[in-house]
């Protein structure tokens, strides 16, 4: 049986509509917009066509010290991570009400770092398939996208992950692949609409609360397609399959 696109599609779109869903979206975009808000006190100097100079002021809301910056992003990116991960743990299971702590907090630290070193390790190895002509990457990319799946769901650590990404996606490349597009055609769509209000109305220094919207979205949106992709997968896993 082939990956049903338009089923894993429709799947990740229910879970981002159940509570739980809503509620992940409201931590995600509450943490993008954190991060927005604060930045360094900076200005960046362009030179024009022609020698003109012009200059472009730091656009945070509340201007704050290198370091403290630094403290806010680090904090918004550990949240982020760890969301992500609780994210893809209340999708695979039955509940849609809650958010449990445990989706959190089970085995913090070791899912932590290995989520952490999977993303640089699933990164490079994806940036040197593209290196590779381009369509090494892309082959790379649709074979070991579900890898953070095992590590948050299946408790793997992530090179278990990507192997275990590598064998359940065997035999549906192309689904997987096509599911790429199809979901990067979504995202573009979301944030195309995202800026109509901002072309309307003009643009503002809270645009930011409007674009971050959509890239909530697509956030949580992607990670209930990551866990439909899997679940569908793993559902049709009864037998071997020839690999592509």
């Amino acid at each position: 049986m082939k990956l049903s696109i338009g089923n894993v599609l429709e799947t990740g779109y229910e879970s981002v509509r159940q509570r739980n869903g809503l509620l992940l979206f409201g931590i995600v975009y509450a943490l993008t917009v954190v991060e927005s808000v604060f930045g360094t006190a900076s200005s960046f100097t362009f030179t024009l066509p022609g020698g003109e100079e012009l200059t472009v002021d730091s656009t945070a809301i509340v201007e704050v010290s290198p370091l403290v910056d630094s403290l806010i992003a680090l904090l918004v990116g550990v949240a982020g991570l760890l969301t992500t991960v609780a994210a893809l743990r209340v999708f695979a299971s039955d509940e849609t009400e809650r958010l449990p702590l445990a989706a959190f907090t089970r085995r913090g630290v070791w899912t932590f770092a290995n989520v952490f070193v999977g993303a640089i390790v699933f990164a490079v190895v994806v940036a040197l398939g593209f290196a590779a002509l381009v369509l090494p990457g892309l082959y790379l990319l649709s074979a070991l996208f579900l890898w953070a799946v095992f590590v948050a769901v299946e408790d793997e650590n992530f090179f278990e992950g990507l192997r275990s990404s590598w064998r359940l996606t065997s035999g549906h490349r192309l689904q997987t692949f096509l599911l790429g597009v199809a979901f990067l055609i979504i995202a573009f769509l979301v944030n195309i609409v995202t800026v109509i209000p901002i072309t309307v109305f003009g643009a503002s220094e809270f645009d930011f609360l409007v674009t971050n919207f959509g890239s909530a979205f697509v956030t949580v949106f992607g990670n209930g397609v990551l866990v439909a992709a899997y679940q569908q997968l793993s559902a049709d896993e009864s037998g071997p399959t020839p690999g592509v």
